[in-house]
């Protein structure tokens, strides 16, 4: 509420028109001030929304390529442990077969 009434202060207190003008094209255009003020406020915030999402975005690509990552690396790790414990198995039992196992 505070701010609103700021700002309606401060559009009722700066209603001077000034011209704008864009470099390449011949045109003036006439505008209060507190519409320049506030055009330039909204594009800041577009700009910074527009650059926060995409920064955003980037990092949850990236979670998920990484956590897809993890998951194929857990899963090669389990494996890797089943196929030496089947080893261990075969091996053992191969010496026992064999005699010269534990006993």
């Amino acid at each position: 509420m505070l701010t609103a009434l700021v700002l309606v202060v401060f559009s009722v207190s700066n209603r001077s028109v000034v011209d704008i003008g864009f470099y390449p094209f011949d045109t003036l255009v006439a505008l209060p001030v507190y519409l320049v003020l506030f055009a330039g406020i909204f594009l800041g915030l577009l700009v910074a929304a527009s650059v926060s999402s995409y920064f955003r975005l980037r990092g949850f690509a990236q979670r998920r390529k990484a956590e897809r990552r993890a998951t194929e690396l857990e899963k090669q790790v389990t494996e890797m442990s089943e196929d030496a414990h089947t080893r261990r198995a075969e091996e053992g039992h191969k010496r026992l077969e064999a005699g010269t196992g534990p006993r």
